[in-house]
């Protein structure tokens, strides 16, 4: 089975903090293009849950304020819960100028 990560390692996974439950910074920004090829990966990988997972976390991560672990509420949570039900409920319609739209108001 293929591993799929696009996921960049905030400062706990590049080993800079042994100590996990420490908030750190996680934000790594996108342009359009690259949210746009994610979205037609996530799209074409939709069936396989480690694919669409990996394409999920890597959007969330370009979300102005994210932290590791994310945050539970504030700006910043909002807007992850609002990419996640806009990801939830697009998972099996194609991809559209208007989806890349969408996504790119939670990434700003």
């Amino acid at each position: 089975m293929l591993r799929y990560t696009f996921t960049v390692n905030c400062s706990h996974g590049s080993g800079l903090w042994t100590e996990h439950l420490t908030v750190v910074a996680d934000y790594h920004p996108l342009t359009r293009e690259q949210v746009a090829e994610l979205l037609e990966f996530g799209y074409r990988h939709r069936q396989e849950g480690d694919a669409y997972a990996s394409m999920c976390e890597r959007l969330a991560q370009a979300i102005p304020g994210m932290t590791c672990q994310p945050p539970e509420d504030g700006e910043t949570a909002d807007k992850l819960h609002g990419l996640e039900q806009l990801l939830a409920d697009s998972r099996y319609k194609a991809i559209t100028p208007a989806l890349v739209a969408a996504v790119m108001k939670f990434l700003s």
